[in-house]
């Protein structure tokens, strides 16, 4: 195998004969790019941002009729899942019951627990019936059925009305299908064998007229089961099969969606794969099970109904069983009918268009078919009462069964109720930080934040200069008052519930701002001279305004999110009173400044329409009509609003990189071959990219002919084998694109070519897994036209993928045709080539893998492969990973890893329709398959050609592909067969991703089957309490009884202002409250789970808790908090408040608590499979064979195991993800992506996350006065030490040194060494680099590292520097470069004075942060020897000290802001650091200086003079090169290489130089060289 290194600059070469080397790539070395855009995002933060948006219910999963003609709703959710209760009204009522031991009780949501009821009277099952069975007090439900007059034998449940209900968790062993009575007792229990997990039931009638309960699910990893209960007879029967990956009966149970019965319980109905299945059943113990004998009776497949679409949710017609009414992704309700023969269903009628909004205050029968919203794709479909009950996202609909028809349908829709459990504050904030964690806006732009409403130093509504104050004489109150602290820390001097800029604009604003509104909350009024006011004065301030004048292509905005009638505007509209609209138009006029207004929620009034379009206006243009005209940006959902911003932020961004010159990556291979890897920025859409093969001549030239004999370009090759549509009949597609797909009829396996549009409505769901939703880009009035449907767009985005022009980039209209470039951007995805396996089998010592391929016949494999044809790979931005061939330049396919088709809805950005140059179309230039991909051979039970795993282990090609800045995930195939031929290809084997903002881990498997872990990270406020919640649902009301009198009347808010506690209402204030304002200890959360047992005290230690004040986060100590059937209850050490009110009466004011998980804290999913700490998979793999992570198996090297080791990746901190390493386990196929050591680490390997402040834990403060305000990340690959890279290792497995974000570098033991009491997975902090966000010594780039000639000793080197920011410059920057040494290499010792012990220890946290802070520093000079501008060796450290260090500069006015741009290089005993100048003067906008910096590996003695010849030492100076960006350099013979971005001629980026004499104890491989 060869491996094909990736260097980023506007034109990059990497040599590479028989060296491996890797890269890390850079940011276009353009100057403009360099300089990030500041975007100021200032949230309304007033009273009604507290409303809420709907019912406050989560996402439902079924829905039923009661007898009191009340709907009951199931929820599965895990946190606020259970049931809900709406009257006929559609109004929400709350379930009044009596519990098990005999009291009453009222609450708003339903599930079993001992404050309701947990012990079911009877438990019926196959071959028993017992009493007093212990039920599961699990929140999530699933189908509900509620049936009259159920007659049990032997129990004394006769003739009752019963609601009958499904607990729907896969992680409980107690769970059942329950039976509650009309007071919500459980009166039965039906259960199965065994651990199940229970996925749906129904309940029909049999000829005799006995209820039939049947019920389906999982039976362990494989098997599928089903119970029929026939209640008359008090009977059940279950049969089980093996289910998964199969495409029988047991195949459709185990993966299916929805279960039915037909009207006499003699055919069973499953939906699955998108289409919907009838079979048989047969009698088996007096029951009517399903059968397997025949297959399905029927099939309704809607892959070949495009009029029907995917078929996920269903229901029977109440008196014809061949009309069933279906749904799912297509956000529509469809009547089917089955007709004759055996597949032949037809639809009869539908209903329902894509929408965000809801049907809220349409009339009963007179909303059109077509006019019924559908928010999402639908999650239940029920009949009940005569009723068609149908959920999308947490809405219920109603139709009227009979009139749901062809000639009624416009009649049929009745009444919506419920909607998300959401305030528009609440959905703000999840917009604000979706845009925040995005790295792909972050890295581009500074982010601050600040918040605004009305009125001075948090006097409430009523005070003497409060909100009615301030909102009704906005000019004479204050809201800024300049900045107190060290811009970008601090914030602004005046900051209170009122305003605030909490976060000033810098590089670290983004991940600063997360904290800030996580925590935000509201107080009265909406005064735009409190965000008018907070914009100009800091954007004027001479001392810290980020506004920088000199550097014209910086671009600076400021966008306000408002949801009301702002006051004091300045415009028409409020009669010119007020300075808004004049601070606005002085911002854009004098500093350039464009202010965005955003008009959020669906209650804005056409008077305050007009403010906002009056301010939209002033803030980016002179008159109406202007080219630089912004509309009001509206966004009616928290949806909406966070798609809003983040198409906005991506325009802005593509305004802000303006270059055009190519981007090329080179390798020359053995054999005359040099490799380039090139894009071409696009401004508006997808960046063009290639790689170009061109012959390397015996006398070093490059044939650069592109007609030459060997020659080809990728790019070209690939438009010919796509193909358009009509109107490019001469094509033909020969393209396969391909992806796992879990329906064996449409998988992968013996085409590799599908994904299209036959696939498209089964991909569907995958589009909208990670949130983001498919949105409407060709509409009806839309440039090009198109329907208002989003089915154009799920089939045109794959249809871009393939190569066709969807988005019009031409502005022809025919969205069919051929693009004229197809490839997307190679960017920072490293090139790999994979031919026949060359995997080492020489060995010196039984350590080596070299020895262990020896004994497991690697020869015979090596050999029966030897002809195996090279295949280049790459990952590009399309979102594809290619395998090209090496030969021919042709496409042999391209793989689209299934958890990034959930980033394909991202492409689309409708602002773009048209708007290019006036005609053309553009769409979202987004990362996809961006990470490096590494290639190993691994002796293991992989897949057969069918896809089946091997009943015995033999040798795979295995490829490890990271997403990059694509997403937090990865993918890994097996490439052993590379060419799609004779039926056989690649393979997946299993894949992952991360949804950290939604807290869920998705490991996908070689079948396609998806596994979801939904996982505890969790944060609250104090306002989303209960007892919060009931003060402002009472104010509410109290708000909208005033209100009918005049907006100024108060008196029923007066009434009911004075505080209560649980001591002066009957029962809790949560239920029975009846004031606004609410005082206690005691605090209930349905926001925030532990996985702990019932009733039981939570460790401190896993809870931070504080409070807000003048901006600044305290933290609060608490007595208690535990988990009481299924809610966080939490008690404090005094009284907290929560007051919304603000009447005169009650002047109290709230006590801004903020609860949240700890970041060291269980997960509270399995640690085998906890990804949770997963951020955007920056780090490259390194695959590496490790002892066996099972004790009682480590010393047999039989069972050493393969292991892909990478650190955590990019992601903000403040989410709990991104600080920590992984280790994937790759040969275990039964396991797929289980994670070696989880159980003994908790899942990775975590590494903390330091802080000078110190660190909160539960009551405790960590004082860590050594530690870092960078918020920490491992976006750096992991340099691993094996006995097959270094000499003489006395050890099985690996030494891995990892440097982190924050500057800390950690040792971690992964060996069988016991030496110095060292355990495996042991870390310690070897050495911390003294990073801040003032001197910027932030790492991005991987460590090198040797052994020295003279000294004999393991060094490490790395150098600092901003690589997102390679502009920024800064008087107190102070970036460095360094030589660490390890005295204890080869072995591991605990340093600093402490053991670390396992993260399962509840003395990890502290133990680990007091390592870090006690850890050597690279400024202390007693064991770091400074010597920076040493030429002569003086300076050079003594056998004593640790490391030496190079400042690139002074800190002060003359620093010239340098920082490294690249990993280091070491050969021949010197060291080569490239590093970046930015332009000198004050126009950051020119592109900056290249330079390299020779140090001499032992001593960092500057030997930089010696790379010219002739030339004198002088001091610190390093090389100057030219003009641009340097990246790494690489090696091939005496010669460095690299190249440098900025140039725009292909020839001026070649670098190249005779190396520095020298020498160095060579490794046997290469630290980095585990990949392959």
């Amino acid at each position: 195998m060869k491996i094909l290194f990736k260097l980023f600059s506007l034109l990059i070469l990497i040599i590479n004969f028989n060296q491996t080397s890797y890269a890390k790539p850079l940011p276009p070395g353009s100057g403009e790019g360099d300089v990030p855009a500041n975007i100021l995002i200032l949230l309304d933060s007033s009273a009604s941002m507290s409303r809420t948006l709907g019912d406050g219910i989560p996402a439902i999963s079924s829905a039923t009729i009661d007898g009191n003609g009340n709907r009951v709703l199931t929820s599965a959710d895990g946190k606020l899942g259970g049931l809900y209760l709406f009257n006929s009204a559609g109004e929400r009522i709350n379930f009044t019951g009596t519990n098990q031991w005999g009291g009453s009780y009222t609450r708003d949501t339903w599930w079993a627990g001992s404050t309701t009821d947990q012990r079911c009277d009877y438990r019926l099952r196959d071959g028993s019936r017992t009493t007093n069975h212990s039920i599961s007090t699990t929140r999530k439900y699933h189908e509900a059925r509620y049936i009259t007059g159920v007659t049990v034998p032997g129990t004394n449940i006769s003739n009752e009305n019963l609601l009958f209900a499904v607990q729907f968790d896969d992680r409980s062993s107690s769970v059942a299908v329950i039976a509650l009575d009309t007071q919500y007792r459980c009166r039965l229990a039906l259960t199965v064998n065994s651990v199940k997990h229970i996925r749906g039931m129904d309940i029909s009638a049999n000829a005799a007229g006995h209820i039939i309960v049947g019920v389906f699910g999982r039976s362990g990893r494989r098997n599928a089961f089903q119970m029929t209960c026939n209640l008359n007879q008090a009977d059940c029967e279950e049969i089980t099969g093996t289910g998964k990956g199969q495409t029988d009966v047991w195949g459709r149970i185990y993966d299916g969606n929805r279960y039915r019965l037909n009207s006499d319980s003699t055919r069973m109905y499953i939906s699955d794969d998108g289409n919907l299945y009838e079979y048989a059943t047969r009698n088996v113990g007096g029951q009517n099970v399903i059968s397997y004998a025949w297959g399905e009776k029927k099939e309704c497949r809607a892959s070949r109904n495009s009029t029907i679409n995917q078929i996920t949710q269903f229901e029977l017609s109440s008196n014809d069983d061949d009309i069933f009414f279906v749904g799912g992704s297509g956000r529509e309700l469809v009547r089917v009918q089955w007709t004759a023969g055996y597949n032949i269903c037809t639809r009869i009628t539908g209903l329902g268009t894509a929408s965000s909004l809801s049907n809220a205050g349409q009339a009963a029968g007179n909303l059109a078919a077509d006019s019924v919203r559908v928010t999402n794709a639908l999650t239940a479909i029920s009949k009940s009462g005569g009723r068609i009950l149908f959920s999308h996202n947490s809405y219920v609909d109603e139709l009227t069964e009979a009139n749901f028809t062809s000639a009624n349908r416009n009649t049929a829709w009745q009444i919506q109720y419920g909607g998300p459990k959401i305030t528009r504050l609440d959905g703000a904030k999840a917009a604000i930080i979706a845009v925040l964690t995005d790295s792909t806006l972050t890295s581009g732009a500074n982010f601050g934040f600040g918040h605004w409403n009305a009125g001075e130093g948090s006097q409430g509504k009523t005070g003497s200069r409060g909100g009615k104050y301030c909102h009704g004489n906005g000019t004479s109150c204050d809201y800024y008052g300049g900045w107190f602290g060290n811009h970008p820390a601090g914030r602004s001097t005046i900051c209170t519930d009122n305003s605030c800029l909490n976060v000033g604009i810098g590089p670290e604003g983004a991940g600063n701002a997360i904290p800030v509104v996580e925590r935000l909350g509201v107080e009265w009024g909406t005064d735009s001279e409190a965000f008018s006011q907070i914009a100009h004065d800091y954007f004027f301030d001479p001392e810290i305004s980020p506004h920088d004048p000199n550097s014209d292509c910086q671009l600076n905005y400021v966008i306000v999110i408002g949801d009301g009638e702002m006051t004091g505007t300045g415009t028409a509209s409020t009669s010119f009173q007020g300075r808004t609209a004049g601070r606005l138009t002085r911002m854009r006029e004098v500093l350039g400044i464009k202010t965005l207004m955003v008009a959020y929620g669906d209650g804005i009034s056409a008077s305050g329409m007009n403010r906002f379009n009056e301010l939209a206006l002033v803030g980016s243009c002179d008159a109406a009509g202007g080219e630089d005209c912004e509309q009001t940006i509206v966004a009616t959902t928290p949806l909406e609003l966070q798609t809003e911003l983040q198409q906005k932020i991506r325009q802005i961004l593509a305004e802000r990189l303006a270059f055009t010159a190519p981007s090329i990556t080179a390798t020359i291979q053995q054999g005359g071959s040099l490799y380039q890897a090139q894009f071409a920025y696009e401004q508006f859409g997808e960046w063009k990219g290639t790689i170009l093969r061109k012959t390397l001549n015996a006398d070093g030239t490059v044939d650069h002919d592109p007609n030459a004999p060997g020659n080809w370009d990728a790019a070209a090759r690939v438009r010919t084998q796509a193909a358009g549509g009509p109107t490019d009949p001469g094509t033909a597609d020969s393209r396969n694109i391909w992806t796992p797909i879990a329906d064996q009829s449409l998988d992968y396996l013996g085409n590799w070519d599908n994904v299209n549009e036959a696939t498209a409505p089964t991909l569907e769901p995958e589009m909208e897994r990670l949130g983001y939703v498919l949105r409407n880009y060709h509409s009806s009035t839309s440039k090009c036209g198109g329907d208002d449907t989003t089915d154009d767009e799920r089939d045109g985005i794959l249809r871009f993928l393939a190569g066709q022009d969807f988005f019009d980039y031409d502005g022809d209209c025919d969205t069919t045709e051929l693009r004229s470039h197809v490839l997307g951007d190679i960017y920072h995805s490293q090139l790999i080539e994979i031919g026949a396996p060359d995997g080492n089998t020489q060995f010196t010592d039984n350590n080596q893998e070299a020895y262990f391929r020896t004994i497991n016949n690697y020869q015979a494999f090596k050999s029966s492969q030897s002809n195996r044809r090279n295949i280049l790979y790459a990952g590009s931005n399309s979102g594809l990973l290619h395998a090209f061939s090496a030969e021919t330049g042709n496409e042999e396919w391209a793989f689209l890893p299934p958890f990034l088709i959930g980033k394909l809805p991202t492409l689309i950005n409708s602002r773009l329709d048209g708007a290019i140059d006036g005609f053309k179309g553009g769409s979202n230039a987004v990362f996809g398959v961006d990470g490096s991909p590494v290639v190993h051979d691994v002796f293991m039970k992989g897949l057969t050609p069918e896809g089946d795993v091997e009943g015995s282990a033999s040798w795979h090609t295995i490829l490890f592909q990271p997403f990059g800045r694509g997403g937090s995930g990865f993918s890994v195939l097996d490439v052993t067969t590379p060419l799609v031929r004779d039926g056989l290809g690649p393979m997946h084997m299993f894949s992952v991703y991360n949804d950290y903002i939604n807290n869920v881990v998705y490991i996908m498997d070689n079948e396609g089957e998806v596994r979801e872990l939904e996982y505890f990270s969790s944060s609250a406020e104090i306002s989303a309490s209960d007892e919060a919640l009931k003060a402002q649902s009472n104010l509410n009301e109290a708000v909208t009884a005033d209100e009918a009198i005049d907006s100024e009347t108060t008196t029923n808010q007066d009434a009911i202002a004075v505080c209560q506690s649980d001591a002066d209402v009957t029962g809790e204030f949560k239920t029975a409250g009846t004031a606004s304002c609410y005082i206690g200890r005691t605090f209930t959360f349905s926001d925030i789970s532990f996985n702990t047992p019932n009733n039981q005290s939570i460790p401190q230690n896993m809870i931070n808790v504080s409070e807000m004040v003048d901006g600044e986060f305290l933290p609060v100590e608490f007595s208690d908090a535990r988990m009481i059937d299924g809610q966080f209850v939490i008690t404090f050490d005094e009284d907290k408040i929560y007051n919304p009110g603000g009447s005169v009466n009650e002047t109290r004011e709230t006590t801004n608590i903020f609860v949240q998980t700890s970041c060291t804290s269980s997960s509270g999913i399995d640690p085998f499979f906890d990804y949770s700490k997963l951020g955007e998979t920056w780090s490259t793999p390194r695959i590496v064979r490790l002892p066996s992570d099972i004790e009682a198996e480590r010393e047999d090297p039989a069972n050493d195991k393969y292991v892909a080791i990478m650190g955590a990746g990019m992601a903000n901190n403040n989410l709990c993800a991104g600080s920590a390493l992984f280790m994937v386990e790759l040969d275990n196929m039964d396991e797929p992506g289980k994670l070696y050591g989880g159980d003994q680490n908790g899942g990775p390997i975590t590494i903390v996350d330091t802080s000078p402040a110190g660190v909160a834990l539960g009551n405790d403060i960590i004082e860590t006065p050594n530690g870092s305000d960078i918020n920490n990340a491992v976006p750096t690959s992991p340099l691993v030490i094996t006995p097959d890279t270094g000499f003489g290792i006395p050890w099985r497995g690996a030494m891995v040194y990892i440097n982190d974000r924050e500057g800390k570098i950690t040792k971690i033991n992964l060996t069988d060494s016991t030496k110095n009491d060292a355990k495996l997975f042991d870390q310690t902090t070897l050495f911390r680099l003294n990073a801040s966000t003032t001197n910027k010594r932030y790492t991005f780039f991987s460590m090198d590292a040797g052994v020295g000639v003279t000294t004999k000793d393991f060094w490490l080197f790395g150098g600092t520097g901003d690589f997102n920011k390679l502009g920024d410059i800064n008087r107190n920057m102070d970036n460095i470069l360094y030589g660490i040494r390890d005295f204890d290499y080869p072995y591991f010792k605990h340093l600093n004075g402490v053991t670390i012990p396992s993260f399962n220890d509840q003395a990890f946290t502290s133990t680990a942060h007091q390592g870090a802070d006690n850890a050597k520093s690279i400024d202390d000079a007693t064991v770091c020897s400074d010597v920076t501008g040493d030429t002569d060796g003086a300076l050079c450290p003594d056998s004593a000290e640790s490391a030496w260090v190079i400042h690139l500069d002074t800190p002060g006015d003359n620093n010239s802001h340098r920082k490294a741009s690249a990993p280091p290089t070491l050969f021949k005993g010197q060291v080569y650091f490239p590093v970046y100048e930015p332009p000198p003067g004050s126009n950051r906008c020119n592109i900056g200086n290249a330079y390299i910096c020779v140090a001499d590996d032992e001593c960092g003695t500057n030997n930089s003079h010696k790379l010219v010849k002739g030339a004198e030492a002088n001091g610190s100076n390093c090389t100057f090169i030219r003009e641009g960006v340097l990246s790494e350099l690489v090696i091939f013979g005496d010669k460095l290489y690299a190249n440098v971005a900025g140039p725009s001629e292909d020839s001026d980026t070649l670098y190249s130089v005779i190396a520095v004499p020298g020498e160095v104890l060579s490794n046997t491989g290469g630290w980095r060289d585990t990949g392959y």
